[in-house]
């Protein structure tokens, strides 16, 4: 059982016959483990960006004999993206980093929400659980900008298992503060996220002659044309990176006579992705009709 997934994994048609849990950031991944021994009917989707904490979970699942988790390196606040609606039955977002002063990175926020609410099932719930007074309080903000909303909110309320950090600020005395949302709603299902492909052609010596780099950066997410390589007067490379602030796409286009490219080909249909893609398709039709954007 391969424990350990990457992106593509669930990028290409990933179907699952069992309800979905997520834990997002299971660092040590007691939590993760012992829900997953508890729940065996359950797929579990654990995200973290730490590698010793991935080594050392898909360890403990091969020495404990656990098959029901998929641990993943990736941003969750993208990763959601590529589930189906109305799939999932808990997200848990235990102890996120508070990114006091990188608001911007913060797992919480109201697309998160909202992509949360549209994944879970009905009465499924999304766990927010926090050391930081600030983060509790940001965090309910962003909770109340809906218009329909059924949370509670708990504070030091005490879990069946807790991390070691969790231990720690409990000798502390710190305060723990939850907000458990509950889904109350079906949602539509979305279509499938596919790599991006290019239409059409464009005219390589229109682009040489035109070629100018470029800095975007929008609110979802950004463009940077770095550079241009000639192979010949017909073709060449564009080399660019794009897409969210939190996961950056580095790549090359490549124009021959008869199509258009990514190298690798593998960039995924995220929003951030397509928004990014259409403003350098725009960019690219700009400099070929002599224009600027």
């Amino acid at each position: 059982f391969d424990v350990i997934k990457d992106i593509d994994f669930f990028a290409d048609g990933f179907k699952n016959e069992k309800e979905i849990w997520i834990e997002i950031g299971f660092g040590s991944g007691r939590h993760l483990l012992y829900q997953a021994k508890k729940h065996k009917d359950i797929q579990f989707i654990g995200l973290e960006i730490h590698k010793p904490s991935i080594e050392q979970v898909a360890k403990q699942c091969k020495i404990q004999n656990i098959d029901n988790i998929f641990i993943l390196d990736y941003d969750a606040r993208i990763f959601l993206e590529f589930l189906n609606s109305n799939s999932v039955g808990k997200i848990f977002v235990h102890f996120p980093v508070p990114w006091d002063k990188k608001p911007h990175r913060r797992v919480i926020s109201s697309e998160f929400i909202g992509e949360s609410i549209r994944v879970l099932k009905p009465n499924g719930t999304l766990e927010l659980r926090s050391d930081s007074e600030k983060y509790f309080k940001y965090s309910l903000e962003e909770f109340l900008k809906l218009n329909k909303l059924n949370i509670t909110i708990n504070k030091n309320k005490n879990l069946d298992i807790s991390s070691k950090y969790e231990d720690r600020w409990k000798k502390q005395s710190k305060d723990i503060y939850d907000i458990t949302l509950k889904n109350e709603e079906e949602s539509e299902e979305k279509q499938k996220i596919n790599k991006i492909r290019f239409n059409g052609t464009y005219d390589f010596r229109k682009i040489v002659k035109n070629f100018h780099k470029i800095v975007k950066n929008e609110k979802d997410f950004f463009l940077h044309v770095e550079g241009i390589f000639i192979v010949n007067e017909d073709e060449g490379l564009i080399k660019i990176s794009f897409g969210a602030s939190t996961k950056n796409e580095r790549v090359y286009v490549e124009f021959f006579k008869d199509r258009v490219s990514y190298f690798p080909d593998n960039i995924l249909e995220t929003k951030a992705n397509r928004q990014a893609h259409n403003l350098f398709v725009e960019w690219i039709n700009s400099i070929t009709k002599g224009i600027s954007i």
